[in-house]
């Protein structure tokens, strides 16, 4: 193993000066007119630009690049760039130029492999700059790298929209076809099923041309045409609600301490402009507790629209909001107020077609990390709906393809694939995620064993033993309920009744409330158990056992019988 980590740093050492890897040091360079500030970066990675205040900050969400800043003075002076940072940011690399001066800030790339972000005085023209001179080789190897880097991430991204049913491929025979070729299958006609990166690549190379456009703008497209005779008065602006842009872009600890000196002016009076930015602020984060706590400290502020704010800070946690709020009104909205309706969970997840593609083109304008804070419960409660194609689409809007989603989003996903029929994948997803034992273990131990018992899968290994802990472990606690009913189905259907009905009788006296739903329980569990699997006699004395759980007089009742 150390021989082997040995020989892939001297080989990676070796190929260093063929292609620079992403990160490392960031350089400054002086020339007429303007500062040009370069950074590694590979030409597929994920990058914006924003300019506010003085400072022009590069994000690179996903991507955890170590960039050092040592090097930045070594050949520019410190007049148009004043300081040169990479700031922490929990959803990816974050790097913010300070300006000293009212300049011109633009990006370009420069020999394929470098980011260079030039500030450029007004009324200076920026000249060409020529590229680092390369050998064939290296110039050969570059862009073999990034020629295959662009076909796989193109054949991702087909092969993702082929499956949803956004992409077909046109007739090679027909050329005519090609005019009036829609961005999706026919009525009537199926999505292209995914075969994978080689059949999809047979199919590109089968056809001379194919029609696509991505989800985010056809259902943009749709959402604009549908909710356009949608009530007004009711629904708020988008601005209202425009969660997404309640932050300056660096992290939330850098920006709390100057809102919080804020919070209160001259004799203690409290600031509005301050608490309202701040509850937005938390808000924008998915600290809804926080927020809602900051609201109920200054109740004598003068704050528009605090019932919004207060409704906001729950909804971002999946708590119940306030009845007859802004974000429970029983009519359809456009844009981001019926984003907001759907993930309040007082109105349906899907209300109808037009409402759900407003929503879900609002929710691709949000940020990444808020996307991925917020799909898990929207998707949840579209499949409490029945509502499977439409989750879908609400990962596939929130996940990156290749890139880490998160156990949250991991667990709607594998519910996700339980519900298109596909149990025992979404029980292998979830079982891997208990295993972990991460912060979302709980729910995965949960998920992984209704996906299993609805499906009538053999339950995995330590399952019962498991339940069992974590039903101790929760006493008295809200998920004790559904953790006992687990495990009584769960020792039901491994054909342990007699323990099985001493853990109703247990729970049935512990939680008096759901004694009548734990009774319930027990008595499908006999009528559906299988006598000779579970030994006659066995069954018999059971079943005599829980005689006061079952029916007074049914007929038909299989345990009676």
């Amino acid at each position: 193993m150390i021989r082997a980590a040995v020989l892939g740093l001297l080989a990676a050492g070796a190929a260093a000066p063929l292609a620079a890897a992403e990160g490392g040091a960031i350089r400054g360079g002086e020339h007429e007119g303007f500062t040009r500030i370069v950074l590694t970066v590979e030409p597929t990675t994920e990058w914006s630009l924003e300019t506010a205040d003085g400072r022009a900050t590069l994000r690179f969400p996903g991507r955890a690049l170590a960039f050092d800043t040592a090097g930045v003075y070594d050949r520019i002076p410190r007049t148009r760039v004043t300081a040169v940072t990479v700031v922490p940011d929990p959803g990816g690399t974050m790097v913010a130029v300070d300006l000293g001066c009212d300049c011109r800030v633009s990006t370009s790339f420069v020999g394929a492999q470098y980011l260079a972000l030039d500030i450029a005085d007004r009324d200076a023209a920026l000249p060409e700059i020529a590229e680092p001179a390369e050998t064939a080789t290296e110039r050969a190897v570059r862009e073999a790298r990034a020629v295959a880097s662009a076909e796989e991430v193109l054949i991702r991204q087909i092969e993702r929209a082929a499956s949803q049913g956004i992409v077909r491929f046109t007739e090679p025979e027909a050329p005519a076809a090609a005019e009036s070729a829609t961005a999706g299958p026919a009525a009537g006609e199926p999505p292209i099923p995914p075969d994978g990166l080689q059949a999809v690549a047979a199919a590109l190379a089968e056809n001379d041309q194919i029609e696509a456009t991505t989800v985010f703008d056809r259902d943009s497209r749709n959402a604009l045409a549908s909710t356009a005779d949608m009530p007004p008065g009711v629904c708020l602006e988008d601005v209202e609600l425009d969660v997404g842009a309640w932050s300056n872009g660096f992290a939330l600890t850098a920006q709390l301490p100057a809102l919080e000196r804020q919070l209160v002016s001259e004799f203690d009076a409290p600031n509005p402009d301050a608490v309202r930015d701040l509850a937005r602020l938390y808000i924008r984060f998915g600290f809804g507790a926080e927020a809602e706590m900051l609201l109920a400290a200054f109740p004598d502020a003068p704050l528009d629209r605090r019932t919004l704010l207060a409704d906001l800070a729950r909804a971002v946690e999946g708590r119940p909001l306030s009845p007859g709020g802004p974000l429970s009104v029983a009519v359809p909205c456009p844009g981001n107020h019926a984003l907001w309706l759907a993930l309040g969970g007082a109105a349906p997840a899907y209300r109808d077609a037009a409402a759900f593609a407003a929503g879900q083109a609002a929710f691709g304008l949000l940020p990444a990390d808020l996307r991925l804070l917020l799909a898990p419960r929207w998707i949840d409660r579209l499949l409490a709906e029945d509502r499977p194609a439409e989750a879908r689409l609400i990962l596939d809007t929130a996940a990156r393809p290749g890139e880490p989603v998160g156990a949250d989003l991991e667990i709607s996903a594998a519910r996700i694939t339980a519900a298109e029929g596909n149990s025992e994948e979404a029980v292998r997803t979830l079982d891997a995620l208990r295993e972990a034992d991460g912060h979302a273990s709980l729910e995965a131990l949960t998920g992984m064993a209704r996906v299993a018992l609805d499906a009538r899968l053999a339950l995995p290994s330590r399952v019962v033993t498991d339940l069992s802990a974590a039903a101790l472990q929760y006493r008295g606690a809200p998920p004790e309920a559904e953790l006992r009913g687990l495990l009584v189905a769960a020792l039901a259907r491994s054909g342990e009744l007699s323990a099985a009905l001493a853990e109703t009788r247990a729970a049935m006296h512990d939680l008096p409330a759901a004694a009548p739903g734990f009774a319930t329980l027990m008595a499908g569990l006999l009528a559906e158990a299988e006598p000779a699997a579970v030994g006659a006699a066995t069954y018999a004395e059971t079943a005599l056992a829980a005689e006061d759980l079952l029916a007074a007089a049914p007929p038909t009742d299989p345990a009676r019988i």
